[in-house]
């Protein structure tokens, strides 16, 4: 029979000073950012998995970080799981240029943060040691809310926290689930913590200047170690199925992402407590992949009015006017008029592309490729792919998965597999929810040369997420 392994570290990430942010650059460090990382080994098979507390990877980030792990490990990089918490008071990666953006830089901060995690894995398996799991499952709704807001004309739009005093009656749902997977010594002492909460973190995220803030994840993950006297434990975060989620308290700032983190912290603590183990010490891992299809090109007339929409922002920018919305992206209030111009930048960079794309000057691509892959340890199993999916995807791949004990992370590994340089977004709605009004489902479309998706989109994605729990 096999026995089960592990090690783990939490490794400083915390940028220094003057590292590209998404406010622009980093003026301000309000607390650390950290990494976690685990180590499993069992019957000769060896998997890593790592959270980091920043927003996205880029692709040469990803195959950075996924070549030194998995090179430290000894295993291929398929079996090195990258997610990220979404948490934007972070810094930006680097790479991912395109026609909308030359790309970050890669920097010493970069290179620090790499070597870091490689040695950290190197080191975790000197250290790996006789291992127990456990795993409890709970709720916490309090703390999200679906950010789906409905005009009088059936149009949609992000529903950010200034928008949900006026209208706070959730249309769609949210998934409350917090699934805890705790890693343990043989004889009980903490090794590490799996978790998974779903909503974007963006309670510090400040607009107006760059500021690192751990928010959600960190302050969750710092209120669990405290709870159990292990200042230092390894708390790896992953992020739920969360394109139409949002925590609560939206940029409203430092003070209320750690109150917000600490209820969290001490839903996690309960649950730690609460935790029954898993049964078996196999692991295993399966990999493939979904085609999600994408609509035609909008008509000539709808192009020409959205660039008159755009045209129309620039020339009320320039008089000094406070627009909130362009094409369906709500602005925040907070929000600096820079950072509507150069939204506006990248929305003319996709209708210019579209509009030489219709005239047969460009291509257009009539489907994108996920990875989607499935992790297992005995009777648990960790689901991952880089789709941001719908909240109906995760309910129903739980709902459909023979393997309960389950934790379905989004925003892994690197993505837009198929098309070169780094997607912002990746938002991925099920057939339910195209309806031609979903705001989710066009107006991140900017970053990209693609159009819209088309049914059976996010479906896609969740199948076949379902199919490789069936078999895994």
């Amino acid at each position: 029979m096999s026995r089960l392994e592990a090690a783990a570290a939490s490794v400083d990430i915390t940028p220094e000073l003057g590292v590209p942010s998404p406010a622009g650059r980093v003026e301000a460090v309000e607390g650390p950012l950290r990494a976690g990382l685990v180590v499993f080994r069992s019957g000769g098979r060896s998997i890593v998995w790592v959270t980091l507390n920043q927003a996205t990877l880029s692709p040469e980030y990803d195959q950075a970080l996924a070549h030194t792990v998995g090179s430290a490990v000894g295993v291929p990089e398929l079996a090195v799981v990258l997610g990220c918490t979404r948490n934007l008071s972070s810094p930006l990666s680097f790479g991912g240029a395109n026609a909308a953006d030359p790309g970050a830089p890669r920097l010493p901060y970069h290179d620090r943060v790499i070597a870091a995690l490689g040695r950290a894995a190197a080191e975790a398996v000197g250290r790996l040691g006789p291992a127990r799991l456990r795993y409890a499952e709970g709720t916490l709704p309090e703390l999200q809310y679906n950010r789906k807001g409905r005009r009088p004309d059936g149009t949609t739009f992000f529903k950010r926290q200034e928008d949900l005093r006026a209208q706070p009656d959730d249309i769609g749902l949210i998934d409350p689930r917090i699934p805890l997977l705790r890693v343990d010594s043989l004889s009980g002492e903490p090794i590490a913590v799996v978790t998974q909460y779903t909503g974007d973190p963006c309670i510090a995220t400040r607009l107006d200047r760059g500021a690192v803030n751990p928010d959600l994840p960190g302050y969750a993950a710092e209120r669990l170690a405290a709870r159990l006297g292990q200042r230092d434990l390894p708390v790896l975060y992953f992020q739920g199925c969360k394109a139409d989620v949002a925590v609560r308290h939206m940029f409203e700032g430092d003070a209320k992402a750690r109150d917000a983190g600490d209820r969290l912290g001490d839903e996690l603590a309960r649950l730690y407590d609460e935790a029954e183990p898993i049964q078996g010490a196999e692991l295993a891992e399966r990999h493939g992949r979904a085609a999600v299809p994408l609509e035609p090109l909008p008509s000539a007339e709808r192009l020409s009015l959205e660039l008159d929409e755009v045209a129309d922002f620039r020339r009320r920018m320039a008089r000094g006017e406070n627009v909130e919305i362009l094409l369906g992206h709500n602005f925040p209030a907070i929000a600096a008029a820079a950072l509507r111009l150069r939204t506006a930048d990248a929305m003319q960079v996709w209708l210019d592309w579209a509009v030489a794309a219709r005239r047969g000057r460009a291509p257009v691509p009539r489907e994108v490729w996920f990875d989607v892959h499935a992790y297992r340890i005995g009777d648990f199993a960790l689901a991952t792919t880089a789709a941001e999916l719908f909240g109906h995807a995760g309910l129903e791949i739980r709902a459909h998965s023979p393997v309960k004990r389950l934790i379905v992370a989004c925003c892994c590994r690197q993505p837009w597999p198929a098309l070169p340089g780094a997607a912002r977004w990746a938002y991925l709605p099920g057939s339910a929810d195209l309806d031609g009004n979903e705001y989710m489902t066009c107006h991140y479309r900017y970053t990209r040369f693609v159009t819209q998706f088309a049914p059976p989109a996010g479906d896609a994605v969740r199948d076949a997420l379902v199919d490789l729990l069936s078999s895994v």
